[in-house]
């Protein structure tokens, strides 16, 4: 990426965005909307009239997460939103800071080490994996529950054991889905041991019957957004890095004018 850009960060006051104001200041000048180039949205991106109204078909928009609804909004104003939460290097990177959100999280809400923990994960995607891999360093016994076939086999190729739902959820200290459908309902949580600790990491509405759990006295946490509650200037780096990826290859098919 060569050229040089004015931009602005619209729409939140996530801690993320404040250190990625920080981040592009160091490049970058910063200006209001109305002067700049590069606008940055939110992840996930809320549009709402108030920011619409500040966004010209001119402007180069970068949102996270965009919704169908979103997108037609912004199509209607003749904005193209670009959504880089769409990259691939930034789910894959963005995985290991969920991961490691979600062992700090287990290790505070817990009185016991995660070392000889008995900890099963659900779905074994780019976070699963990559929490399968941080947790067994830290010498928990990990157990993965996957549908795929393939999916089972790097399980077991990778010293884990896979884990069978059909007979319940018994047994294990901490549960963390990674699954973004509700594949934990009452009759999983009333089969879990008391005092286990379920930890989800899925969209809303998430994987969980968080209704189901409170009847049974089963705590259980949704904890979105980890990257940017435990880390925000590491999560700050990820977006600038993917932002700067996507310049980069926007000015090589010249589809980027910058100011």
């Amino acid at each position: 990426m060569t050229r040089d850009y004015t931009f602005a960060v619209l729409g939140t006051e996530d801690n993320r965005f404040k250190e990625l104001r920080k981040l592009l200041r160091l490049k970058w000048k910063e200006s209001e909307p109305d002067c700049a180039k590069l606008i940055v949205l939110p992840l996930p991106l809320n549009l709402t009239d108030e920011v619409l109204a500040r966004l010209k078909p001119e402007h180069l928009v970068f949102a996270g997460k965009v919704s169908a609804a979103d997108r037609i909004r912004a199509e209607a104003a003749g904005i193209d939103l670009h959504d880089y939460y769409e990259r691939e290097e930034l789910d894959i990177l963005n995985a290991a800071a969920t991961a490691e959100g979600a062992i700090e999280l287990a290790s505070r809400e817990t009185d016991i080490t995660l070392w000889r923990s008995r900890v099963l994960i659900l779905g074994y995607g780019r976070v699963g994996s990559t929490l399968a891999n941080r947790l067994k360093g830290l010498g928990a016994y990990v157990s993965v529950y996957a549908r795929n076939n393939s999916d089972k086999a790097r399980i077991e190729v990778c010293g884990y054991r896979n884990a069978d739902m059909s007979g319940g959820l018994n047994g294990y200290d901490i549960i963390i889905n990674t699954v973004p459908a509700r594949i934990v309902n009452r009759g999983e949580l009333s089969r879990m041991r008391s005092g286990v600790l379920l930890i989800d990491l899925a969209s809303v509405p998430g994987g969980v019957d968080f209704r189901a759990a409170d009847e049974l006295g089963i705590r259980a946490l949704h904890a979105l957004g980890l990257p940017g509650k435990v880390a925000p200037r590491t999560s700050a780096e990820l977006i600038r890095d993917t932002i700067f990826n996507m310049l980069a290859e926007m000015e090589v098919h010249g589809d980027a004018n910058g100011n």
